[in-house]
């Protein structure tokens, strides 16, 4: 199935699984903590708010802003 043509691997020049296949030693796992829900709360409703609706956002500091209210 991975291996099948569709819309999906004809987007591709070389199939994508193979790709991930290759390189699936250097993708890091995800870190998943106490503090994600707050991590994912935070993203959420403050930084993508402020960083759609603030003129010239800095997208850094709200991120190191957010990261320094989350209790670990």
């Amino acid at each position: 199935m991975m291996n099948s043509v569709n819309k999906f691997t004809e987007y591709y020049v070389t199939n994508p699984f193979e790709v991930l296949s290759a390189i699936k030693d250097e993708i890091l796992s995800i870190n998943v903590s106490e503090a994600l829900p707050a991590t994912l709360d935070a993203v959420k409703n403050s930084v993508l708010t402020r960083a759609y609706t603030e003129k010239n956002a800095n997208i850094p500091a709200m991120l190191a802003e957010e990261e320094s209210k989350i209790q670990y």
